[in-house]
C-alpha cells in the first residue's frame, strides 16, 4: 500500500507539473496571440493608408495629365482645379508663390507629349508632389533630351495645383 501511495504521489506531482506547464504554455500562446492581433491591425491600417494614398496618385495623375495637356493645347478649361496662386493668361500661366512670381509659357511645341511618364510622387500629408518626364521632339537616340515637369497640390476644397516647376 504505501508503494501505491508513493506511485498516486508520484503522479500527481508529475500531472501537477505537467498542468503548470501547460498552464505557462498557454498564457506564452495567449501572450504571442495579442503581439500578433496587434501586428495584424497595424499592417491592415497601413494597407488602407497606401490604397487611400495610390488612390490620391491615380487622382491627381489624372488631373496632372490633365494640366500637361491643357499646355500643350494652350487652353485651360477646368480653372477650379488651379489654386488661387495661379493666374491663366492668352498664352502663359503665371504663378505667385512664396512672394515670387513665376511665368510658365503654354508650349512651344517641342516638348513630345506622347512620350510623357510619371517619374516620382510623394504624399506628406500637406501637399502631393509629382514629377513627370517630357522628351524633346529634337531627341535622338544618342541625345535623349528631357524635361521634367513638377507639379504640387495642396488640399483646399479639393486637391488644388498650386505650383509647376521644371527640372532636367
Amino acid at each position: 500500500m504505501a508503494n501505491f501511495k508513493r506511485i498516486i504521489v508520484f503522479l500527481l506531482l508529475i500531472t501537477f507539473a505537467f498542468v503548470i506547464g501547460f498552464s505557462n504554455e498557454v498564457k506564452k500562446l495567449k501572450q504571442k496571440n495579442e503581439e500578433l492581433s496587434f501586428r495584424v491591425k497595424e499592417l491592415e491600417l497601413a494597407i488602407e493608408e497606401y490604397e487611400k494614398l495610390l488612390e490620391l496618385r491615380n487622382l491627381l495623375d489624372i488631373k496632372s495629365r490633365g494640366v500637361i495637356a491643357a499646355l500643350y493645347d494652350k487652353y485651360f478649361s477646368k480653372i477650379d482645379l488651379l489654386n488661387d496662386n495661379i493666374s491663366v493668361f492668352e498664352d502663359k500661366l503665371v504663378l505667385n508663390f512664396d512672394g515670387y512670381s513665376t511665368e510658365l509659357p503654354f508650349s512651344n511645341g517641342n516638348l513630345d507629349y506622347e512620350k510623357l511618364r510619371q517619374r516620382y510622387f510623394y504624399f506628406d500629408n500637406e501637399k502631393f508632389v509629382t514629377g513627370y518626364e517630357i522628351v524633346e521632339k529634337e531627341s535622338t537616340p544618342n541625345d535623349i533630351r528631357r524635361a521634367v515637369i513638377v507639379f504640387s497640390y495642396i488640399e483646399a476644397d479639393g486637391w488644388k495645383l498650386y505650383n509647376i516647376e521644371m527640372d532636367r
